[in-house]
Parts: C-alpha cells; structure tokens; sequence
C-alpha cells in the first residue's frame, strides 16, 4: 500500500562514492538516504552510488560495509550538487543474544537494528554480532514459533561493544474488529501490535501486523507480553486500546476509529501566485504520540490532508528554498479546516556560500573534517533534535588539505556551523544565556551567508585508560560502564569489560568519570585533565561491592520457587512489564535457583530518591508485592517475597461527566501504571491480589496533581472501576518569606494531602510520586509568590526546599544527584476553604542547608 507520506517523484540525482581510510573506493557497501520512502543501494566496484528521482531538499546519507559506518552527512540537492564522498570508519557494535523462555540459546533467530535493510542471524549460542552508529538503537528478532521481540538501548561509541539479551515466548493470536462511530466496520485500515512493554514509540516506517478485512476484523498471528493495539487509515483519527498482557488468545478486541480532522487549503508564493509540488508538513500529537502527516499541492496550489488526529496541530508549507510560516491551530474544536491560505517564503535564489577554515587549539588546520550548517529557521528548541537536526535546510562539507572549507547554494539566512559528526550537533547559541558558564566549544558557531572567514576551532581530543578492581581481592570488574561528568547531551556511556576501559575522542578539559554497573557500588572518579592528544592513564580504580541482598520467593504455602525473575530497582519494578515479558530495569534482575533463593550483590548505602525495591514475578504463580530495602551500611535481612495470584483492573476515568485522559499509577512502592487513551479507558495487569490503591493524574491537572482511590482485585479476575475526577478550583498562592538572618534565592514547593512531616529533601522525595499533590516554583520576590492551582477544598501540608541558586543554574544537580539527607525542608500545614477561589498563605523558610 503506497505511503500519502511519499514524497513526489524529482528529477534530481544524489551521486557519491564510499572509501576506506585510504580514500579508496568500497565495494558493496550498504548505503541508505532518508527519502519518503527511504531510499537504500549498493556501492558498486570502484564504490560508487547513486539516488534517482529525488527533490531538492536536505537529505541525510550513510553507508554501512562489514563493521564499518560512514556518515551520517547532510546533503543539500540542487541541480548543481557535487558527487558526495563517504568515508568510512569503525562503527559501534552490539552483540546479541537470543534464548528461549528455558534460557536455552536460540539459533537462527533474525536480528534486525533499527530499519535496517539487512538482518543478522543467531549462530548455535544464540548469539548474533552487528554493526550501528552509536547512540539509541531498536533491535528487533524474529524466530519461527516464536513472537516477535522489540526493544530500544543505548550502544556505546565507534569501536565499543555492548550486549543485550533477549527472552523469546511462544506467541499467542490476538484478534479483533475496527469499526466507526457508528459501529460500520472499517476495511483496509492498517493495524499494529505495539509492545508498551520496551517502551518503544510507534514510527511511520513500522510495518503493519495486519490489514482489517471487508468486515473490518484482523488477526495477529503472534503476541506476547504488553502491547497495545493500534489502528490507521488515511481517512479517520488514529486510534489505539490501552495497553494489555498478552498472555494467551486474545479475541474480540474492538476498537473505535473516530472521524479524522482534515486540513485543507492552498500554497502561494509572495506575488499570489498558486505553487504545485509544495510539501505540506501537519504535525500532531495524539495517541501514537508526535507524528506527521503531509501532502503535495497540485497545480492550483491545492491541498487537503485527511485522517488527523483531533488535537493540536502545527501546519507550515515548504518548496526547495521557501517555507511558510508554521500554522498552530487547535483541531479539538473544529475537525474539518478548510480553505487555509499558506504563502511560502522567502523564494530567494539559494545562491549562498558560507567559507572558512577549521584549526586545532594549536591553530593547526584539520583536513578532512566534516562541517556542518544548519539554517536557524526554527526556534532555539526545535533546531537540534536528540537524534539529528530538525532544520528544513542542513548540508555538510568536507575540509581540505589546508583545512578549509566551501558550503554553497544556500538560501540566504542565519546559520549554525560545527565541524564533527553531524549526528552529534552541538548547542545552540541561545544556550549561553540559560546555562550559565557552558564551554564555548559546546556552542553552534553562528554564520550568514555571505561570510567567507569563518574559523571553526576543533580541540585537538584526547582520552583516558584505566583498570577497574574489587577493592577487597583486586579482581578486575567483569562488566561495567564509564560516563564522563559534564558530558553531551546526546553523549552515552562506554561498555567495558575484563576490567579495563578506555575512552577516546574526549575533549580537553577537567571532568569526573562515572563507574557503574551491577555488583559493585558507584564510584567518581573526580579532577580527571584531559590533554589535546593524550591518552592518560589512570591506572586502577578501586569500588567497593557494597552490600549484599539476599533473599527467597515463595508460593502462598512457603514452597520455594525457582525460576522465579527478582528485580531491584528504585521503584515501580513491575512498571510495563506483563506474564512472559523479560524484566528489565536499572539496577538489575535475577533468576532463582532450585531452592527459590536469589541475591544482589553492590546495594546502595544510601539510594537515591524513594528508596530502593525489590520485587518477585514468576510466569505461573504471579508476583509479589514489591519491598522497600532500608538503608544503612550493613548488609539488609534476607527477605522473604510472596508470590500471589494476579487479577487486573480496567474501567475509565471521568470528569464532570466527560471522559477523560489520565496517568494511574497502582500501589506504593508501585506495582504497576497506566496512560488511559483518549476516551479515559485504561488496563492495568497483572496486580498481585488484595486491596490495591489507585493514583489518578488527569493530564490537565497540574503536575503530581493525585486523585486517589482503592481497588480490591480479585484473583484470575478484571476488576471494573469508573473513577470520577473532582474538579478542583481553588488558587492556592504561597509566599515564601527568608527568616531575618537569611538568604534564599528560589524554593521548591511540594503539596501534600493531609499533614505530613518531613525533614528533609529525601524524605519528600520518597513520598512524592504517591502522594503530592503538586508541585510549585518560587523564583524570588520579583516574580510573586508561587501557586498551586486547581486545588479540591481539604486539609494540606506545603513542604518547601529552600535554595540558595536559581532553578535554571547548573549546580542543581547537586541537589538532584547529591546527599538528598542533608538537605532541610519546612513543612506548614494548611486548610484550602470551599471559597474564595484565590487563597493564600506564607511560609517562613531558613536559608538553604550546605551542601557536603
């Protein structure tokens, strides 16, 4: 089935050639172009390639051959674009494994990483090795008999490997219908089985499962685990069920396809004149999350887009060098907008050049570097993207043997250029001014066309290596991971192994080293100098294996039971995770053995945040409920975890008789959570048997805004609930006034129902995903006092986090990442009246404890 997403058939043609380190050409090399639809071929003998058919834009190429990568490059076609040259390089890699439910290695099992064209198949391990571009990866397997897994990591940087394993199930077929409004069923609409369970978002290269028959039914053939069901036409609003365990058949599914908005109108250029073969982007949010739906104009510059979700959306027209403004327009209230008048802009001839020369902190000129220009036609938010670029106008050149560099046919405008991979951009400009005291060389270097003297400097990188031992024995670390503090945001820790680790193309400057992994507790590594074109060695660091949790699961009766899943973790351990699907989570997961024990090793002293958990699954005698790990420097007593029988819980949540879309989290430490959809219906499986209690957050809510409720599940059995909302209307304003003596620069404010006290920052902190009630800022007596809005009449507890710094400065993360036991809080109660809807209070604060 064609794609409306498609872009028109161009007469341009993108050709390059793939080489090696030693610039010769390679042959067979995978190379792929993000087109609508993606575009891929091979290089041919003297590594030559070539994409037909292709419009004028920017396009974003890359090349794969073996365990080499190049790119990606950004590309700016014209009808004047030179042969792009792609070099290659080592890439990441990711070693896979795949076992069945018994842990029994799977061979011949078909991996695939992201959308990429070709799959890699297990050996008689189970294991299966590829090669990627580093960063966020969804990796994908298949095998006969067996459901389809899915799961999204992070891989380490070129030249690393990193491991992942994946539990494979024999699959079960869910089925049902898709009808309208009016109970019509709907033929041809596409359906897709999305497993919530890795938390992986829907994308418009996902293939369908299936296509619903004349009667609008479906069938897939294989599920397990969480999922979600999700159908699309190009006629009616998306649409998807609540999240479900699939543990078995499932049948009679029925989902409602409400009708779709449309979006019509015409492009014009500047004069009035009518543009054909104009693209018009519609980018909306809904129930599959951030997505776009366009369309091309025809001759009369008309357009129409159909089968939009029913919410906001932000509309803009573009062609080769002109855009239009972006249209933001409200579609909850009026489903069908028509004659909407797009007039692009600014059509100037792309004729401009951007010229200048890349050095080293030495001043020495770097060849063959790679620098890139974006167009800032975006605002400071939207320009970088966490995996690319979001400007409609992106192109990349190479530096030559001086070190100098041409990019040209640009529209005329504001750019941001930095030399290095075009896939790791760095800041905007606009960040100097809300992070105060950011490197300069993290910052875009700002360009117009025209300038021809740019100079980008390049710090020449260095690195570090190191050993990593057990304290007690000095025995390496078999497994671990190295960060380094401040980093990149799209920077991603280091694998390492056999207790060695080295991290390369770091640049200069002071940094803190961050070990962790499972077994040993985390350590910094703190006033680490990296040198331009050092590998310094840090010789051996030593970690402490911290304490030792030890326990047992149990069935009802206190039989051990083996081959029971553990998992540790901060909270919600169970979090997405249904009958058959693999726990993952932070902290680490265990099996246990014949006589139902189990043991962690490397406990957090002191945990962050709420506490630490431990909770208990087993596919045949369900779960348990989770425990709080006290902490202290001894090792805890051994916990004892009950298995119980498992029942579930679904209904909707409604407010002032209107359905309506909520976050439900079950239990505390929690046992489970929910996103309802859009009409308020939610699922929550798998919770242990007994008196559950609810935490219901409307989304217009203000944030940790938690209605409450309990639940008696039942086991083996769907528990039926319609929760209604109250609609708070109170204003609660706070004004935060320092004790004489005093200085506080800005406060966090927390609400909490009922009256509570705390002492410190770690103690509201573990209550506050169950029960604040919001959350509020003061920034200091210029901005006012803070509020609380929406509030429900009743008795509360303001608790306020002095601060001795703004909420936007950097050393915030001290107080998210630090010693949260030594930071004081003031807690003041509170009675919120039935009237007047404005209310105030004040509280009376000391200044803000120092930190260790």
């Amino acid at each position: 089935m064609p794609d409306r997403n498609s872009e028109p058939v161009g007469g341009l043609h993108l050709a390059g050639r793939v080489v090696g380190a030693d610039g010769k050409g390679v042959a067979s090399a995978e190379v792929s172009i993000d087109s609508q639809p993606r575009g891929t071929t091979t290089s041919t003998a003297d590594g030559s390639f070539q994409f037909d058919r292709l419009i004028s834009r920017s396009y974003e190429v890359r090349a794969k051959a073996g365990e080499l990568i190049g790119g990606p490059l950004a590309v700016r076609l014209t009808e004047r674009s030179a042969e792009v040259v792609i070099k290659l390089r080592e890439g990441s890699h990711l070693v896979v494994t795949v076992v069945d439910s018994a842990r029994a290695p799977l061979a011949k099992a078909e991996i695939r990483i992201d959308d990429d064209e070709a799959a890699v198949f297990t050996d008689t391990n189970g294991e299966a090795r590829l090669t990627a571009f580093g960063g966020w990866v969804t990796v994908e397997a298949r095998a006969a008999g067996y459901a389809p897994r899915r799961t999204r990591l992070p891989i380490g940087p070129a030249g690393t490997t990193s491991r992942l394993t994946i539990v494979m199930h024999a699959g079960f077929a869910v089925s049902g219908r898709v009808i309208d409004e009016q109970a019509k069923p709907i033929a041809n609409a596409r359906i897709y089985a999305l497993q919530s369970s890795a938390m992986l978002r829907w994308e418009d290269l996902d293939q369908e499962d299936d296509i619903t028959d004349q009667n609008g039914r479906f069938t897939i053939s294989e599920a397990v685990g969480m999922h979600a069901i999700a159908a699309i036409d190009d006629e009616h609003a998306p649409a998807m069920t609540p999240s479900f365990d699939v543990d078995g058949p499932v049948g009679g599914i029925e989902i409602v396809m409400k009708r779709g908005a449309v979006y019509a109108g015409a492009v014009f250029d500047p004069s009035g004149k009518p543009v054909a073969d104009a693209r018009v982007h519609c980018d909306t949010t809904g129930p599959l999350g951030e997505r776009r739906v366009s369309a091309t104009t025809a001759s009369n510059g008309e357009f129409e887009v159909r089968g939009l979700a029913r919410t906001m959306l932000i509309a803009h027209a573009r062609l080769e060098n002109a855009a239009s403004n972006e249209t933001k327009i409200d579609l909850t209230q009026q489903p069908e907008l028509r004659g909407q008048r797009l007039v692009l802009h600014p059509g100037e001839t792309a004729n401009g050049v951007i010229a200048g020369i890349v050095v080293d902190d030495a001043g020495a000129p770097v060849a063959d570097v790679t620098v890139n220009a974006v167009l800032r036609d975006r605002s400071p938010a939207e320009l970088v993207k966490r995996d690319g670029v979001a400007s409609l106008v992106a192109t990349s050149a190479t530096t030559d043997p001086r070190g100098q560099f041409s990019i040209t046919d640009l529209p005329p405008g504001d750019y941001g250029l930095w030399a290095g991979a075009f896939d790791r951009p760095l800041m905007p400009v606009e960040a100097a001014t809300f992070l105060p005291g950011l490197d300069p060389s993290r910052i875009m270097t700002s360009a117009k066309t025209g300038d021809k003297n740019v100079r980008l400097v390049l710090k020449r990188s260095g690195g570090v290596r190191g050993k990593v031992a057990f304290a007690d024995t000095g025995e390496p670390v078999p497994s671990f991971t190295v960060d380094r503090e401040p980093a990149f945001e799209n920077e991603l820790g280091v694998p390492a192994r056999d207790g060695r680790f080295e991290l390369t193309a770091l640049p200069p400057g002071t940094f803190s080293l961050r070990i962790h992994g499972a077994g040993f507790l985390h350590t910094q590594q703190t006033d680490v100098h990296i040198e331009p074109g050092t590998i310094s060695d840090l010789g051996i660091i030593t970690v402490q294996r911290g304490r030792t949790l030890r326990g047992k699961v149990v069935d009802p009766a206190g039989r051990p039971v083996a081959g029971a899943n553990v998992m540790l973790g901060h909270t919600g351990v169970y979090g997405g995770i249904g009958r058959f699907d693999q726990p993952d989570v932070g902290l680490g997961a265990a099996v246990t053995d014949a006589s139902g024990a189990f043991s962690f090793a490397g406990v957090p002293i002191k945990p962050p945040g709420p506490g630490m958990i431990v909770g208990a699954d087993h596919p045949s005698f369900g779960r348990a409920l989770p425990v709080q790990i006290p902490a202290g420097t001894s090792d805890p007593a051994p916990i004892t975890l009950e298995l119980r029988e498992c029942g579930s819980i679904a209904g909707t949540v409604v407010q002032n008789g209107k359905r309506i879309s909520a976050l439900i989290g079950a239990g505390w430490p929690e046992l489970g959570m929910a996103d309802t959809d859009e009409d308020g219906a939610f699922v929550i499986s798998r919770l242990p048997a007994g008196p559950v209690p609810l935490r219901i957050s409307p989304s217009t809510a203000m944030r940790m805004q938690n209605h409450q409720l309990t639940v008696q599940v039942e086991p083996n059995k769907q528990t039926e609930v319609t929760i209604d909302i109250p609609i708070g209307t109170i204003r609660l304003s706070v004004v935060v006034r320092p004790k004489p003596g005093h200085e506080v620069a800005s406060a966090s404010l927390f609400l909490f129902v009922g009256t509570v006290s705390f002492d410190n920052y770690a103690e509201v902190t573990a209550r506050m995903m169950a029960d604040s009630q919001g959350l509020a800022r003061w920034n200091g007596d210029a901005t006012g006092p803070a509020s609380f809005d929406r509030v429900v009449p009743g008795e509360y507890t303001v608790c306020t986090l002095p601060l001795a710094w703004s909420h936007d400065d950097r050393r915030m993360e001290r107080v998210y990442r630090g010693d949260r036991e030594a930071l004081r809080v003031y807690c003041t109660p509170v009675r919120v009246l039935a009237a007047p809807s404005e209310q105030s209070m004040t509280v009376e604060i000391q200044g803000m404890s120092p930190l260790p």
